[in-house]
């Protein structure tokens, strides 16, 4: 068994001026704001985000998390977060902030009630219960974009709206919520890229029309803006994307190769993926991490970040990928296996007991491989089987 000690890289991730909330304690800062009822807390900062971005002082990167990660994809189907978000609005029925995050939730409530397969392949029932959250969502947000019309979130998740409605006329409907928005904000990296994604084929768009859209907004941003360079990169990332699904992957490569100068995040996210299809596990991990810098909440990018510094024995990599990805999506056995497997390697037996057996519970194949490390526990370190998943805060 091999051990091996907190890598540097760790530190150097965790002083990037890009890399907000990445560490375990600050990590889902804002959905602790909301779970603990501390609304005028997090309206403050959210304010100060808002506000920041439309005037050019926070970057996007900041932005995202202030208004993404309110709650995590594990608590879509409790019924705390809607709670939570009922009492705010009873206690400030006059906060525009109460009404946009109570309109963000509706929408990622009703997308997950949709599932996540092409229509054909998705019960019309799910469609049905998916489009009852999203009229309560933009219900929300219209009033949310009335009393603070600069609330760039709300016309960022009315296009996400809109996009699903194959209605006469919705592409229409998008532009003009991006046309409103941008007096706010003309180089918006938040609404474009919004925007962008609409356009992509599997949306009914076309790579030509992303194109088209990049050269008439490039006058919207500076000379050289690093923002407007990774927007440019989301035609490679979308034909990268689906050449990995067919399994082309050196064609794959040579696009993710010739555009990687545009530093989209989302572009390195196919490459860690492709990087771990081909076993170059230290690519991999170069090229997760540099997305968890702009995105640290994909659990995508956690994903390949984990499995890669795996099988790289970089345990305390591991460890962190695999906690923030368990953070988000909850209780599998797959996750917290792994998640089990680095805290053993770290020997915090303790913590990785509890991670093996609730794994075992959830699957009890999986004791084909947690055998070996939970017999070593028990007759070696018999006072480190008590704790529980919830004393880690999963």
């Amino acid at each position: 068994m091999k051990f091996l000690g907190i890598n540097t890289f760790f530190m150097i991730w965790f002083l990037s001026s890009n890399a907000i909330a990445n560490d375990e304690a600050d990590f889902g800062h804002y959905r602790k704001l909301l779970l603990s009822g501390q609304f005028s807390a997090l309206e403050k900062e959210q304010h100060r985000i808002n506000e920041g971005y439309v005037s050019g002082r926070v970057t996007w990167s900041e932005f995202y998390p202030a208004f993404d990660t309110l709650w995590f994809s594990r608590d879509i189907e409790g019924g705390l977060i809607e709670a939570n978000l009922n009492k705010w609005r009873r206690q400030q029925p006059s906060s525009a902030y109460a009404l946009l995050n109570s309109g963000n939730y509706y929408y990622a409530r009703g997308f997950e009630k949709r599932g996540g397969k092409w229509v054909s392949e998705t019960p019309g029932k799910n469609i049905d219960n998916m489009w009852r959250d999203f009229s309560v969502a933009s219900d929300y947000l219209t009033k949310a974009l009335k009393m603070k019309p600069n609330l760039i979130q709300g016309y960022r998740t009315l296009i996400n709206i809109k996009n699903h409605s194959s209605g006469v006329g919705h592409t229409e409907q998008i532009k003009t919520i991006v046309n409103i928005s941008i007096q706010y904000k003309k180089n918006d990296y938040v609404l474009w890229h919004a925007f962008l994604h609409t356009q992509k084929p599997r949306w009914g768009g076309s790579y030509e029309a992303m194109t088209q859209t990049l050269k008439d907004i490039k006058d919207s941003f500076p000379n050289d803006d690093i923002n407007y360079s990774m927007l440019t990169g989301m035609v490679a990332t979308d034909m990268a994307d689906l050449l990995i699904r067919d399994k082309r992957y050196e064609q794959a490569s040579d696009i993710i190769g010739k555009y990687e100068e545009t530093k989209y995040p989302l572009l390195y996210l196919e490459k860690a993926q492709l990087s771990k299809k081909k076993k170059d596990y230290q690519q991999c991990v170069d090229a997760a991490s540099y997305v968890l810098t702009y995105y640290p909440y994909d659990t995508n990018a956690l994903k390949s970040m984990g499995s890669c510094s795996d099988k790289l024995e970089n345990w305390a990599e591991a460890k962190d990928a695999y906690y923030k990805y368990s953070m988000i999506k909850g209780r599998g056995a797959w996750q917290l296996y792994y998640l089990g497997k680095s805290y053993m390697h770290l020997r915090e037996y303790d913590k990785a007991y509890a991670l093996f057996k609730a794994s075992e519970v959830l699957k009890p194949k999986y004791k084909k491989y947690t055998k070996k490390y939970v017999s070593y526990i028990e007759r070696e370190f018999p006072n480190m089987t008590h704790t529980t998943l919830d004393e880690l805060g999963l």
